[in-house]
């Protein structure tokens, strides 16, 4: 992705995945940025730092570089458990992330620093797991 915010714009092109079928292709971005906007691509960066805790919610302004357009998303935590992945066992929040193409299940732990321990989009094949215990805690 190669965009410029200035003036509270974001002006640029990017390269991802586009519908239906999911084939790589270039999207022109120019769209009005409100303050605090997140680049959709950080999001998983960002999430370590919220202030999480049992019933916390944060809604976020997100510029998504597949379609150009900013959407209001929320993040909302749902719930705790132990999840086990290939890096271990793991006592998380169960976070929804909803508002953009499709519901997006995160799951942190409710340990600090909180990390990001598998992510679950809704319908999807695939799921992302930690498989290498990077934090110590």
């Amino acid at each position: 992705m190669a965009v410029t915010v200035a003036n509270g714009r974001a002006t640029g092109k990017a390269t991802g995945p586009q519908p239906p079928a999911g084939a790589f292709g270039s999207v022109d971005i120019d769209a009005a940025v409100p303050p605090g906007t997140l680049d959709d691509n950080t999001m998983t960066a960002i999430v370590g730092a919220l202030p999480w805790a049992a019933g916390a919610s944060w809604n976020l302004s997100v510029l998504s570089g597949g379609s150009g357009e900013v959407r209001q998303v929320t993040l909302a935590v749902t719930g705790t458990e132990t999840i086990t992945v290939p890096a271990g066992s793991f006592e998380v929040y169960r976070a929804e992330l909803t508002g953009g193409p499709s519901p997006v299940t995160m799951y942190v732990t409710t340990a600090a620093p909180h990390y990001v321990v598998k992510i679950a989009p809704a319908g999807a094949p695939i799921e992302i797991v930690l498989v290498k215990r990077t934090v110590t805690p």
